[in-house]
Order: structure tokens, then C-alpha cells, then sequence
């Protein structure tokens, strides 16, 4: 029960902005096995926002969303992520409307996370510093499996069908598409 509301918790933090109307009855976990599956998920037509570019989701759907943890051979066996039935129509964004504020949110929170990544960086170098100073430091059992998941991570993803729609000159509409039948990334 409480797997179950960790990893609701985690999939809402991570994926909450691209999917629309998570439920967490929707997610089905299987503990032993190390498999967690979310099914028939509908993306949210603003998902694109976050990457600044100029398409808008006419329509998004996920058919299936399976995440496998070998937690038996976790040290062996690789991490999976794999996403089955990808459909995407995208659109031309043609009400662009340049928002000052906005823009000027986007540039601070842009600097702000590069000065995070400084400041932790400049840790990390510390850090290392002091345990190659020390060396009976040892690395925490969480650290070790995140390094192992990490590196071991595989990521699977069948059944792809993009399309993009422009009907922004009338006499002249534009559609073009592609389908993939599967994209593996180790």
C-alpha cells in the first residue's frame, strides 16, 4: 500500500504536466515482479509548453506505460521503460502571444537552475575532495542502486504514430506523418 502511493506520488511529480486526469486507481503494480503499468493515458494539449516549441497537441494518447525493476537481479538485469502505443497530432501554434512576464519568469527560473547546477557541482567537488581525502568513505546503499538502475536503464518505445496537421493557409492545407515501429535506446 504504501509502494502503491510512492510511486503515484513519483509518476504525478514527474509525468503530472504531460498527462491529463491522473488517477491513481489507474496504476497497477505488481511488487514482485517489479512491474508498474499505466494504461490508456490521454497527454494534456499543452505538454509541449515546457519545450518552447512552436506545435501545439491536437491530440496525445498512451496506450501503455510499463516501468520494470528486476529487484531480484537488479545488479544484472537492466531497468525498463518501455511505452507502447504513442499517438501524436500536433499543430502549428498560430495564437503566439508574446507575454513579457512570462518570458522574463522563463529567463530567471533558466538562471536559477544553472546556478543550482553550479552550486551542486561545486558539492559534488567538494565532496569528492573530502572523501579522496578520507578514503574509508563508503557510498550509501541508496546511492549504489540509483548508480546500477542509471546504468542499466533501457528505454522501449513501440507503436509510434506521429502526425502533423497545418491548415493555417486554407487553399493550400499541409499533412505529413511518420509511424515507427519501435525506438530502443540502452
Amino acid at each position: 500500500m504504501v509502494f502503491e502511493h510512492l510511486a503515484a506520488f513519483f509518476i504525478d511529480k514527474f509525468l503530472g504536466n504531460y498527462i491529463e486526469d491522473f488517477d491513481s486507481h489507474q496504476l497497477k503494480i505488481h511488487l514482485w515482479t517489479g512491474d508498474i503499468i499505466l494504461e490508456n493515458v490521454h497527454l494534456k494539449t499543452n505538454a509541449l509548453n515546457d519545450f518552447n516549441v512552436p506545435l501545439e497537441i491536437r491530440t496525445g494518447y498512451l496506450e501503455k506505460l510499463r516501468i520494470h525493476i528486476p529487484w531480484k537481479h537488479l545488479y544484472t538485469y537492466p531497468t525498463k521503460i518501455e511505452l507502447d502505443g504513442f499517438y501524436l497530432l500536433v499543430t502549428p501554434k498560430t495564437d503566439v502571444n508574446y507575454d513579457v512576464e512570462r518570458k522574463e519568469k522563463e529567463e530567471y527560473e533558466s538562471k536559477m537552475k544553472q546556478v543550482k547546477k553550479v552550486e551542486e557541482f561545486r558539492r559534488e567537488r567538494e565532496l569528492f575532495k573530502k572523501n579522496k581525502q578520507n578514503p574509508h568513505h563508503k557510498d550509501t546503499f541508496f546511492e549504489r542502486l540509483e548508480f546500477h538502475i542509471l546504468r542499466n536503464l533501457e528505454i522501449e518505445i513501440n507503436n509510434i504514430h506521429i502526425a502533423y496537421d497545418d491548415k493555417t493557409t486554407k487553399s493550400y492545407p499541409f499533412q505529413c506523418g511518420i509511424i515507427l515501429n519501435y525506438i530502443k535506446l540502452h
